[in-house]
């Protein structure tokens, strides 16, 4: 029983131009996706807002956030207590 080697098997199902297409095609899928993976900044991120609240309620603080920003607060009162206090 002999053994076959398969060595230029690969270059019958592709030839060496079609490997050097695919292989062109493979890393510029590599670089345009490392291209969007890379973060812009977004107005969440570089938005500034001082907020000077002192023994508040949470119900009053996230409507002060939301009367001086563009930042809406959706909750469930049965699993947050936004009528508790804020401590600063």
């Amino acid at each position: 029983m002999k053994k076959k080697l398969m060595v230029g098997k690969a270059f019958k199902v592709f030839p060496p131009s079609k490997m050097f297409l695919i292989m062109k095609l493979f890393v510029l899928i590599i670089c345009l996706s490392s291209f969007a993976a890379i973060p812009a900044s977004s107005y969440s991120q570089d938005t500034k807002l001082s907020l000077s609240v002192a023994n508040t309620s949470i119900k009053q603080v996230l409507t002060e956030i939301e009367e001086n920003s563009e930042f809406y607060f959706v909750y469930n009162n049965n699993l947050v207590n936004v009528e508790r206090k804020s401590k600063s």
